[in-house]
């Protein structure tokens, strides 16, 4: 069986907020990708394919650019960020962390270029610890920022109200 130290370590160690259902769907799911990677390899899983989907992106008139907010140049971008899954401090295998999301936010926020923020939720919750990281950053915002959420429970909803 592979493990993973830093999502063991983590779950043994943090309070979680995670609705019931969503979690055990998630668990699993990860122990079925953990199966599938023991015989085939990590690879298999396209775990980095679905972290790139997850990637920051600005729209404007021009259409949609992804890549790194602090080099957007243009004027009057709409910053596009996602909080996709279960809500961990760092980065995991298929998504990206609290501290990834939260480096975007003030990113986006120190950008004149970018007017505002849209952040698109699709978590069943996660860490507290996280959701309290989130929740700062976004009681810090001096741009508008705005949440389009698929599923918001637990400790995303905590984190984004």
């Amino acid at each position: 069986m592979i493990f993973n130290k830093a999502i063991d370590f983590s779950v043994f160690t943090q309070m979680w907020a995670v609705d019931f259902d969503w979690g055990m769907q998630r668990l699993l799911q990860y122990h079925t990708d953990m199966a599938i990677a023991e015989v085939h390899g990590l690879a298999s899983l396209n775990y980095n394919e679905l972290k790139s989907q997850n990637a920051p992106s600005i729209f404007t008139d021009g259409g949609f650019a992804t890549g790194d907010l602090t080099q957007f140049k243009g004027k009057g971008g709409i910053a596009i960020l996602n909080l996709e899954g279960v809500m961990r401090i760092e980065d995991g295998l298929c998504s990206y962390g609290i501290d990834t999301l939260v480096r975007d936010l003030y990113n986006a926020y120190a950008n004149p270029g970018i007017i505002g923020v849209v952040l698109k939720i699709n978590s069943g919750g996660g860490s507290v610890i996280a959701g309290e990281l989130l929740k700062s950053a976004l009681t810090d915002a001096p741009k508008p920022v705005v949440g389009l959420a698929y599923l918001m429970a637990s400790g995303a909803l905590y984190g984004t109200l």
